[in-house]
């Protein structure tokens, strides 16, 4: 076990502490973002096509995949992890940002292919241009690990919403100036940036020391089989979609895909609360058995309370408490 240095961890308070302001400013950070993502539900179809949404639909399980891939589940393993230095933070880094470069490289190459088996050439070009943001996933991954192992909620939130915020108005000016599927894909290059500078600014370190790659090595094994579960759950996500862009063409894609993503908005804000609050301050509590058995069965009762009940924003903070 690696001795924990002070930068990389959470700055002095209880887990109740900290849990309960994360659960405030992420409850923050969702009413910011409603207006905002109302707004791509109901402004930009009307501004774009089913087949816009069905070329940029194709790109997403590559998009997905790769991204996945390459983040290898290193930035659970950077936050559950009982301590970490500089120098295995910097060794992660390194082969984060050389795995995004290669990762970039291949997803040009096969763009062409990817193309082909949906027939739809003009997915190539969205393809080879977001293989550029496969590279800079690359540069954040780790810092974005960093800042929720520090569980700077806060600051998380914040980028998050200047995220969604920033991306649907590039989208919408491109979609007015006639970009087409263009537009979804500015949309997501916009909220991409957004990430990896605020992802830098917030955790307040600059790789300089000289990395230790052998170190990080136990970091790649605990992500391993995470990234395993995490590749069935996409596949399983995502097969349909292809299956239907490959098959009845992208009308058909773009239409089944806005269902789709209409109907995963209220999971999606469960997962996030348990993305960036829960697992950071479980880990915290992992050598206290009986202190992680109670906080894990109440956060088990609020998850199924909040499945049979409509979500609120700040309905987790009671609980949480508790923590």
């Amino acid at each position: 076990m690696s001795e924990a240095d002070p930068i990389f961890e959470a700055r002095a308070g209880s887990m109740q502490t900290h849990a309960v302001n994360g659960a405030v400013a992420i409850g923050l950070a969702q009413l910011v973002k409603l207006p905002f993502q109302a707004a791509s539900l109901l402004l930009l179809p009307r501004l774009l096509t089913p087949v816009d949404y069905g070329v940029y639909a194709m790109v997403e399980p590559i998009i997905g995949a790769m991204g996945l891939f390459l983040n290898f589940g290193v930035g659970q393993a950077i936050i559950q992890s009982p301590g970490i230095n500089r120098t295995e933070a910097s060794g992660l880094f390194w082969v984060q940002t050389i795995a995004g470069l290669i990762g970039a490289v291949f997803m040009f190459a096969t763009a062409p292919f990817v193309a082909g088996l949906y027939h739809e050439p003009r997915a190539a070009p969205v393809i080879e241009v977001c293989a550029l943001l496969v590279a800079i996933g690359g540069l954040t991954n780790v810092q974005e690990a960093l800042l929720n192992r520090q569980m700077r909620f806060g600051w998380i939130a914040s980028i998050n919403a200047a995220g969604v915020a920033i991306g649907l108005i590039v989208g919408v000016i491109a979609a007015v100036m006639g970009a087409h599927y263009w537009a979804l894909a500015f949309d997501y290059a916009a909220t991409t940036v957004v990430s990896l500078v605020g992802a830098w600014l917030g955790v307040r370190w600059l790789p300089r020391e000289r990395p230790h790659f052998r170190s990080a090595i136990r970091f790649y094994k605990f992500g391993g089989a995470l990234m395993v579960s995490d590749g069935a759950a996409l596949v399983a996500r995502q097969a349909d979609a292809v299956l239907i862009g490959r098959f009845s063409g992208a009308q058909q894609l773009g239409l089944y895909d806005r269902g789709n993503k209409l109907a995963l908005t209220s999971l999606q804000r469960i997962t996030a609360v348990l993305q960036y609050i829960l697992v950071p301050v479980l880990s915290r509590l992992a050598e206290d058995g009986p202190r992680y058995r109670r906080a894990y069965l109440k956060v088990m009762r609020l998850l199924l309370l909040v499945a049979y009940c409509p979500p609120m924003p700040f309905g987790s903070s009671g609980l949480l408490m508790e923590l």
